[in-house]
């Protein structure tokens, strides 16, 4: 587990997990996952597979993170409301992560 994560009402909390052998000798980037944890629930809710370093937007109703696909990591955002995820940056030639929103939510830097 990494990259912890509080929305910003406070209610949730947003992480990284990897799943595979202690000794990561089987690791493969496919198996990161974003996960939300909602406290007054208590349940978790899967949100991307593939994916880490996750950041909820200023208003919380959006998170962003870092995508894998194709060999490559993208910066892609989820609608916490609708499910809908689209890709912010897809460039084959670079890793993009770690992504971080403005405090007005126009902006994203990675």
């Amino acid at each position: 587990v990494q990259d912890l994560a509080w929305s910003p009402n406070s209610k949730q909390l947003i992480f990284s997990a990897q799943y595979g052998k202690a000794d990561w000798s089987d690791y493969k980037p496919e198996r990161w996952q974003v996960i939300l944890y909602n406290f007054k629930s208590k349940k978790l809710r899967l949100l991307a597979e593939g994916a880490m370093f996750a950041a909820f937007s200023p208003d919380g109703s959006a998170v962003a993170y870092s995508k894998y696909r194709s060999g490559n990591w993208d910066i892609a955002i989820l609608n916490l409301h609708t499910g809908d995820e689209r890709l912010l940056a897809a460039d084959t030639s670079l890793r993009e992560s770690g992504p971080s929103w403005s405090p007005d939510g126009r902006h994203i830097v990675f």
